[in-house]
Parts: C-alpha cells; sequence; structure tokens
C-alpha cells in the first residue's frame, strides 16, 4: 500500500482495491466495488485502469486531508518508457512541487521496484539503473518533518508506561475500544511490534501443557516466520501480565454481545465486524471473509487518544516498543541477550535505534562521570 500511492493513488481507483495478506505473509489483492463513486466491482486490472485511466479519478484529499501532487500513472512523467528514465528526469519530477522527505523516500522506492521488475525484459543492452540513490545523488535525505518524527528517539519511562497499563485495563473494564486495550496491552509488556501483534491467531496460543509447535514448547504465543519483519520464527513467552491479558480475553469471549468472535481466528478480531458483513455474495457464512484482513484489528489509534486523555501522557504505540527494548537491555545487561526478546537479527541494530536516553538519564550519566573526573575534590 506504501507503494501503491505514489504509483497509482490519490485517485478513486485505489478505493476499488484490498489489500490483504495469504497463509504465508504475502501480499495480496482484490477488488470491490465503491459506493460512495457510485462504481460496480471491477473484474480485474485491466477493468480497473480502463475505469480511471490517466488523469481520471484523481481526488484531491484522503480522509479530509488535502494531497499535494498527482501519482506517477496520472502525471506526464507516467508517459516515459521505463527505458528512457534518466535521473535528470527523474529528480526533475520529483523536484516539481514541494514534498515533504518521507514522500519523496516512497517515490524512489516505487521507481526503483519499477525498474527491478522491468529490466529482464529490457536485454543485455539496457542502460544503467536511473533509480538508485547514487544516481540520484541522493546521498541523504533532509530531516523529516512529519509529525510523528518527534518520537524517533523517545521512551516511556517505567512509571508511564504503568499509567498506561492502568488505563488500559480501566478502559477494557469500560468496555471502550475492546480488544483494541488488550492488543496494546500485550505490545506494553511484551514489545511486539504492532502489524505483528494484530495478525496474532487464537491458534497461535499455546497455554500450559500444550506444546503442539515446532518449538516443542508450552506458554508461548507462535510468531511464524511469514509475519515477522525478518521472516524468522519466534515467540512471545507467556509470562504472568501476558497470562493475564490472554485471561483477560478469555473473560471477553463468555459475554453474550462478544461471544460472535469466538469464530474469528484473530486473537484481536474488530468489533466493527459483524456476522452480516461475513457472509458472502450467496448470503452464506463465508470463511474466506471470517478469515481475512476484514474481521482483525488493524488500526489502534482510538483506543491510544482515549489512552492519552485519561492517562494525560503523550507519545505514539512504536514508543512501546523502545520502552520495552530498554528496559530488556538494562535488565539483561547486555543488548545480545536482549535481541531474543525483541526479535531482532543484530544487537547493534538494538544498540542503535533503540538504546534511547531521556534527559534525565543522561544527566544521571554525566554525574556517574564526573566522579571519575572530580578532581577538585581530590
Amino acid at each position: 500500500m506504501r507503494l501503491a500511492l505514489p504509483l497509482i493513488g490519490y485517485n478513486k481507483r485505489t478505493r476499488h482495491i484490498v489489500h490483504n495478506d495469504d497463509e504465508f505473509g504475502n501480499g495480496s489483492i482484490s477488488f470491490k466495488s465503491c459506493k460512495q463513486y457510485n462504481t460496480s466491482k471491477p473484474k480485474d486490472w485491466k477493468d480497473l485502469f480502463s475505469k480511471f485511466p490517466p488523469g481520471h479519478g484523481i481526488t484531491n484529499s484522503i480522509n479530509g486531508k488535502k494531497t499535494i501532487g498527482v501519482s506517477i500513472y496520472d502525471h506526464d512523467f507516467g508517459k516515459y518508457l521505463i527505458e528512457e528514465l534518466t535521473p535528470g528526469t527523474i529528480n526533475t519530477f520529483l523536484d516539481e512541487i514541494p514534498r515533504g522527505w518521507a514522500t519523496k523516500k516512497n517515490m524512489i522506492d516505487a521507481l526503483q521496484v519499477l525498474w527491478a521488475n522491468s529490466k529482464k525484459y529490457m536485454g543485455p543492452n539496457r542502460p544503467a539503473n536511473p533509480t538508485t540513490r547514487e544516481a540520484l545523488d541522493v546521498k541523504t535525505f533532509d530531516v523529516s518533518k512529519g509529525k510523528n518524527s518527534q518520537y524517533n528517539r523517545r521512551k516511556f519511562t517505567p512509571e508511564t508506561l504503568q499509567r498506561i497499563w492502568v488505563s488500559l485495563q480501566k478502559i477494557s473494564h469500560m468496555g471502550k475500544h475492546t480488544f483494541q486495550s488488550e492488543a496494546l496491552m500485550l505490545m506494553l509488556v511484551s514489545g511486539v511490534r504492532q502489524t505483528e501483534c494484530l495478525k496474532i491467531t487464537k491458534a497461535m496460543v499455546f497455554r500450559q501443557g500444550n506444546k503442539d509447535n515446532e518449538f516443542d514448547m508450552d506458554n508461548i504465543i507462535l510468531l511464524p516466520g511469514r509475519m515477522t519483519k525478518n521472516r524468522e520464527d519466534r515467540f512471545i513467552t507467556i509470562t504472568e501480565p501476558v497470562a493475564f491479558i490472554l485471561d483477560r480475553l478469555d473473560e471477553i469471549y463468555k459475554q453474550p454481545k462478544f461471544q460472535k468472535y469466538k469464530f474469528i481466528k484473530w486473537l484481536f478480531p474488530t468489533n466493527k465486524s459483524t456476522p452480516k458483513t461475513w457472509r458472502g455474495p450467496d448470503g452464506e457464512l463465508s470463511k474466506e471473509i471470517m478469515n481475512s484482513r476484514k474481521t482483525r484489528l488493524t488500526d489502534l489509534r482510538e483506543c491510544w487518544e482515549t489512552m492519552k486523555d485519561d492517562a494525560k501522557v503523550g507519545g505514539v504505540p512504536r514508543m512501546l516498543r523502545k520502552s520495552y527494548a530498554s528496559i530488556a537491555v538494562k535488565q539483561l545487561k547486555t543488548s545480545a541477550k536482549a535481541k531474543n526478546l525483541t526479535g531482532h537479527v543484530k544487537a547493534s541494530t538494538l544498540d542503535i535505534h533503540y538504546d534511547v536516553h531521556n534527559q534525565d538519564q543522561v544527566k544521571e550519566y554525566a554525574n556517574e562521570v564526573s566522579e571519575v573526573l572530580n578532581f577538585h575534590k581530590k
């Protein structure tokens, strides 16, 4: 989806595309009708682009937010043959209007994917790749101006984490944002990525005495390689706080209004889906729909905003993982051990990107070092 936007997005055609994952974690696409534009379901890609050819169906906003520019497909730049591209033509297109760091990066990434999938058709005399960062003379991008980039190097203190935990429990017991609060609680106490957390199924949970998995272990939540970032199998240990969350979910499923979600495979289903939406064209319950992305949570924003107001904290959900990683390194005394909990391949990644220190800690470190260098007392 990230690369679809610069390639064919900012257009009504994307409202007819459904993104999903198959059983191996690979992305898949299907099509749907759109009531908003009163358009029928496209039969295939050819039909989609016949409904919205270049320059037709361009939108000026996404979810109420005004957009700038158009996709490559809708721009005159899209009329170039792939082998006609040069670093100059690409840079001219990128710099045509002011664009942020992330937008330019996504556009370059999209062009790199196009080139990688087209070069095999160009023959042995194909030109040099004009989409590389070196060819475009893009060594580093400007400082990101994204509104959430300020949180890239921040984490929560243990005291703030406790306030978040208490608030999420409160929200859960109030019956607000059911399943969202439990998902955030699991992220808080396990450090699991949000994208991985929301793809956990009930069948991946192995409680006491159940060792029917490739690790031959009980008390774990299996994270198959098809859904992890590095494509390697790993697991979340069912510690006491994780068990508390699972027990809480069991109690939720006993409530009459949530019993129907027992039949959904996801551990964190979206309660915005109902049996009515699980039916196929024939009116019968569809296992394909019930096991699809449509029935699981894909976003935790609503619960997070409610928690922020209640607990009087700032920040974004990804800071939970940074906080967990930092605590793990501190408690285990080494990033080499902590990476086994966070799922990082290299300990150096943990050191560079997750060894985050707030201002008070930096002051504490400075005072500790000054004890050695405090010569005027000696």
